[in-house]
């Protein structure tokens, strides 16, 4: 009665299958160092699980760029270290799965269900590429018939961005899942990325499973975070430690705990602080405030930034060196930041969109004391007002 709902289920998750896919070209893996699973032959035990069925992410939001490579390749990293890491000898039946890489509801199966071989598994990954929705409702539905030709318990693991789900919902086929199968399942959801209503997915999901955890791809990328996580669902030790996230919420290449500038324009250039500035290229003669020709170019890359950020309003802060009293730094370093306002002003920039100050020899680049510093705090910069 079980396994002919499970066909039901899975007939209609998998309109489409045909027509997959394969054409896609797999996408090159980054050049990093081999990794060198950790042992746990010797903590292993007792076996925890009889088998395991792999949910991989292959939509397009897993394309995106995430820690320098795509999240995608990450995640097939993430299995493919698991499968280094579990321990030999281990009788185990096993499948994965991947959704998404085509038509909204496609979900494929690349190994499985039935004996684990290590090498097969590793075989099953790399074979096809990213795109489409996520739908990962429907792959747990047609995980569900994977799993009705397995005995015993089964850890389901969930590798997934958790971003723009469709089809059937996640966390009532996840509902159904348990519901069909109670305690001889249990669900282990991992993160790629930050984004937040993925994380909340993905919580959410491990909460119905009762008996797995939510962790993350930070957490398991390494060898003793993933010695924790295969000790844990496998056979039975404490989950690891989630490793907190670090993002980069203005996409401007530096992260948020070292950004200094959070709410960067898109597109502008910034420093290693995090801030938009053009350091080096914006500079000025002692004593000076009329623009130089270097500057220009500079200027109109600026008005790009106006462009691609509608609604934004900048701060155009000047600066000087350190000689001369401070009264009459701040007005020069004023002159120098109106002298930048009116040639953005001149080539069309709001003038409610734009502001001047001056804040004299605050805040220096480079040491006062030789030419070659002072000449670059001769400078102005730009910020993003709050």
């Amino acid at each position: 009665m079980v396994k002919e709902l499970w066909k039901k289920l899975f007939a209609l998750g998998s309109v489409g299958l045909l027509m997959s896919c394969a054409s896609m070209q797999p996408e090159p893996k980054k050049m990093e160092p081999a990794f060198v699973p950790q042992s746990i032959q010797s903590t292993c035990y007792e076996q925890k699980t009889d088998n395991f069925l792999v949910l991989l992410d292959a939509s397009g939001s897993m394309g995106e760029k995430y820690k320098d490579q795509t999240k995608f390749r990450t995640a097939e990293e993430v299995v493919s270290r698991m499968n280094q890491t579990i321990p030999g000898g281990m009788n185990l039946g096993a499948a994965v799965r991947t959704f998404g890489a085509g038509f909204s509801r496609d979900t494929r199966s690349m190994f499985g269900p039935g004996a684990y071989s290590k090498e097969d598994v590793e075989a099953s990954l790399g074979k096809v590429n990213y795109g489409g929705y996520t739908p990962i409702g429907n792959a747990f539905s047609a995980g569900g018939v994977d799993n009705a030709s397995m005995s015993g318990t089964t850890a389901v693991i969930l590798v997934s961005d958790g971003k723009k789900n469709v089809g059937m919902d996640a966390s009532k086929a996840a509902e159904e899942v348990k519901k069909q199968y109670g305690d001889n399942v249990c669900f282990y959801t991992v993160l790629v990325g930050d984004d937040p209503g993925g994380k909340e997915l993905m919580d959410e999901i491990a909460r119905i499973g009762q008996c797995g955890f939510s962790t993350t791809a930070d957490t398991v990328y390494s060898s003793e975070g993933m010695a924790d996580f295969v000790g844990a669902a496998f056979c039975g030790g404490e989950p690891p430690v989630v490793v907190a996230v670090i993002g980069d919420s203005d996409g401007d290449g530096i992260l948020d705990n070292l950004d200094k500038c959070p709410n960067t324009p898109k597109g502008a250039s910034v420093n290693s602080d995090g801030c938009w500035a053009y350091q080096g290229d914006i500079l000025f003669d002692f004593d000076k405030y009329d623009l130089k020709p270097g500057a220009y170019p500079i200027l109109d890359e600026a008005i790009v930034v106006y462009e691609k950020n509608p609604g934004i309003k900048v701060e155009v802060q000047g600066y000087t060196d350190s000689i001369g009293t401070e009264e009459y730094n701040l007005g020069l370093s004023e002159r120098r930041a109106k002298t930048v306002e009116a040639y953005l002003e001149g080539k069309g920039i709001d003038p409610n969109a734009i502001s001047a100050k001056g804040y004299g020899e605050a805040n220096p680049v480079a040491s006062n004391d030789t030419k070659e510093g002072r000449a670059q705090n001769r400078r102005v910069e730009f910020r993003a007002a709050e």
